[in-house]
């Protein structure tokens, strides 16, 4: 029998709640790469593999499946394997003089990246390329690591004053937030969760001594989870699962109890059966929360898709009749985008949701569809058909 999507939707939103994110990161007291989450830091720690570079520089990219890395030492930048910690250099880097400190990855993209010369400084640019434009001075003191939230907000760990710092991204101008409360030294982590917009730090305070914590956006202090003097460790760290987008197909005319217009039961997949495509068109999702990209598969050949978000899911989420398919998004409609299929009746969403006038906030769950032409293939006679759904809990 199938589950309602409203109750789908409803332990989305209570997995999101509690989900925890995948941590990898570098210990440079211990020489090792290890791997553990945002749940548990010291009791899921674990050494993937052994890696004795000074690489104080380390984010994911925005889809969050490469981690980046940008030597201290030798202004090397590359990337790591995820199952041995293995760095592979790909050259230096060019526009930083200095020693790299912090590196962090925008949702659009955009690499910044924290210097030590004369003070700190601010640039900008990729780091697949290596390739970094100044923006500006961030402060005199040491900023030994930034962080970018899926807003858009930078922000920096500053260890001359044991300080977070916010840093305008158009001038590299750095803003004192206030004390982190922990007396910190030497190699420092710091990374956000785009699933919840936590910012997440490892903070060493000398001598194998050090916490996991919190940092307060509006005040700096530092809220400890967990002691991580246990392991004994000086970490840089980087939170894996940043894109934090929760995405839950539903409403397939698949035959196992919904059955299409015109007694078309769909094959297994997809939406309701359309004459040539047993299973109909497909509707995936994919992206960032504040990037979320919608790929239609499987429609009509070089005619016309529609992409609609709703706030509502029809009849629990098993959809009503509308032309030769199901209506699965309802309640406040809005029209995203119109796209010619391919020859292969493949589209997608080119912009991102938000720029197309959807989008969510925290904690809500919206609804997403693709309606498509249909007319030489219809088996009902109504010319349109329409993909499964897809929810989105933001």
């Amino acid at each position: 029998m199938r589950t309602p999507l409203l109750l789908l939707a409803a332990a989305a939103i209570a997995s999101t709640a509690s989900a925890q994110s995948i941590i990898y990161g570098l210990d440079f007291r211990m020489d090792r790469f290890y791997r553990t989450d945002t749940g548990d830091f010291v009791g899921n720690f674990a050494t993937v593999g052994t890696n004795s570079q000074s690489i104080f520089c380390l984010d994911f990219d925005q889809t969050a499946t490469t981690l980046w890395g940008i030597n201290f030492d030798t202004s090397e930048y590359g990337n790591f394997d995820l199952t041995t910690g293995v760095f592979t250099a790909l050259g230096l880097v060019s526009g930083p003089t200095g020693n790299c400190t912090g590196l962090t990855c925008a949702t659009d993209g955009t690499w910044y990246v924290s210097e030590v010369a004369t003070g700190s400084n601010l640039w900008v640019g990729d780091v697949t390329t290596g390739t970094f434009t100044l923006v500006g001075p961030i402060t005199t003191g040491l900023i030994i690591d930034i962080s970018i939230s899926a807003t858009g907000a930078l922000y920096g760990n500053n260890i001359s004053d044991d300080s977070l710092y916010s840093i305008n991204t158009t001038t590299g101008a750095g803003t004192l937030i206030g004390p982190t409360g922990q007396s910190t030294n030497f190699a420092q982590g710091m990374d956000f969760n785009w699933a919840d917009g936590v910012l997440y730090a490892t903070l060493y305070t000398g001598g194998g001594t050090g916490v996991f914590a919190t940092l307060n956006l509006t005040t700096g202090a530092a809220t400890v989870l967990q002691s991580t003097t246990p392991l004994n460790a000086e970490m840089e760290m980087a939170v894996k699962e940043g894109s934090g987008l929760v995405s839950t197909p539903y409403c397939f005319g698949d035959g196992s109890g919904t059955i299409c217009p015109c007694g078309n039961s769909g094959a297994t997949g997809n939406g309701c059966a359309n004459g040539t495509y047993p299973s109909g068109a497909n509707l995936s999702a994919s992206g960032t929360l504040s990037g979320v990209i919608l790929d239609l598969t499987s429609g009509t050949p070089n005619q016309f898709a529609l992409f609609f978000e709703g706030d509502f899911a029809n009849a629990g989420g098993n959809g009503v009749v509308f032309g030769d398919g199901l209506r699965c998004a309802g309640g406040n409609v809005i029209r995203l985008h119109t796209e010619q299929m391919n020859g292969n009746g493949d589209a997608t969403l080119t912009g991102t949701v938000q720029t197309n006038g959807g989008g969510g906030v925290p904690g809500q769950t919206l609804y997403y569809q693709g309606w498509y032409r249909d007319p030489q293939l219809s088996p009902c006679g109504f010319t349109f058909n329409l993909t499964n759904g897809v929810a989105i809990t933001y």
